[in-house]
Formats: structure tokens, C-alpha cells, sequence
């Protein structure tokens, strides 16, 4: 019993922590609403949201190949300029995490993804209906990571995959468990 109300004290004291913290940071003037403010938000500069985020995630209903038609985890694009996956719906996860590795050549991402939502976002998430990974945020865009990252929603959809520019070397778009 006072093991579990330890815990939860200091459950309570890294909240108010982080939310004292985050409060001080965007006390700089960001408009409510704004778009660009979404966009060039950098997780980097949170250690704690990125932390938690990673830590959560691995407990979230994960994309399988099971789930996609064609059902293969790995896009050669070396063969084949594009691929057009098409998910099915799954009305027991209202989200679902589904993470590609990319290789990134020549300081950017050897292949660009697109996901397209087949039914409506929930109220709010209308950044949900269209993901791009091109459009990731501004740390995104100065050092492309190697993993993309799409929330799949319960009415599944469609992912495009496309060569970003021809080259001689290899890109395999691989979905990641």
C-alpha cells in the first residue's frame, strides 16, 4: 500500500513538472489554432514527449501485413517506380500505428508515402485524413529520420508508396512491427 502511494506521488510530481516546464517554454506567444505552430513543433526539444510517446507506442494495435493488400512488408522500388496499398477497415482499433522504414540518400528519404483515409477523421483529427510524409514537422525537414510514421484509422484506407527521385542505389520501403 505505501509502495503503490509512493508511486503514485511521484507519478504526480513529474506531471506537474513537465506541465510547469511546458508551460514556461509556450509562454513565448504561439496562437491557439495555428497550423504552422503543429507543423514546426520539434519532439526533439521535449525529451519527455518523445520518451513517452516511445514508451506508450509499443502497447498500440500495430499495421500488419495481414491488414494490407498487396500483403508483403517489404517495397522494393528498384524494380517498380510505386506501390498502392489499400488497408482494411478494422472496427475493434479505432487507431492504428503503422511504421515504414525508409532509407534516406543523399540527405533526403529514397521514397515519399501518402496516406488517405477511406472514411471521415473523429472530430478534431482532421490532420488523420491525409498523412504525408513529407509533411512531418520541422525537425523532419532539416534531417529526414529513416522511419515514417501513420495513424491508421479504424476505416482503413489507402498508402501510396513512390521512388522520390531515380538512383542507382537500392530503396526498400519496409514496414516495421
Amino acid at each position: 500500500m505505501k509502495a503503490a502511494f509512493i508511486i503514485l506521488l511521484v507519478i504526480i510530481a513529474v506531471f506537474v513538472a513537465l506541465i510547469f516546464t511546458g508551460s514556461r517554454t509556450n509562454a513565448g506567444g504561439a496562437s491557439p489554432g495555428n497550423a504552422s505552430d503543429a507543423q514546426d513543433f520539434n519532439a526533439d526539444n521535449y525529451p519527455a514527449v518523445g520518451w513517452l510517446g516511445a514508451t506508450l507506442g509499443k502497447f498500440s494495435p500495430k499495421l500488419t501485413p495481414a491488414q494490407i493488400q498487396p500483403s508483403i512488408a517489404h517495397y522494393s522500388l528498384q524494380s517498380q517506380l510505386g506501390y498502392s496499398l489499400n488497408i482494411a477497415a478494422d472496427a475493434k482499433h479505432k487507431f492504428r500505428s503503422a511504421k515504414f522504414a525508409v532509407p534516406v540518400i543523399g540527405g533526403q528519404r529514397c521514397a515519399h508515402l501518402i496516406y488517405k483515409s477511406a472514411g471521415a477523421p473523429p472530430t478534431g483529427l482532421d490532420n488523420l485524413k491525409e498523412q504525408d510524409s513529407e509533411n512531418l514537422g520541422g525537425s523532419d525537414k532539416k534531417t529526414p529520420k529513416t522511419e515514417v510514421t501513420f495513424t491508421i484509422l479504424s476505416s482503413g484506407g489507402e498508402i501510396t508508396i513512390a521512388r522520390n527521385s531515380p538512383s542507382p542505389q537500392a530503396c526498400v520501403v519496409q514496414l516495421v512491427d
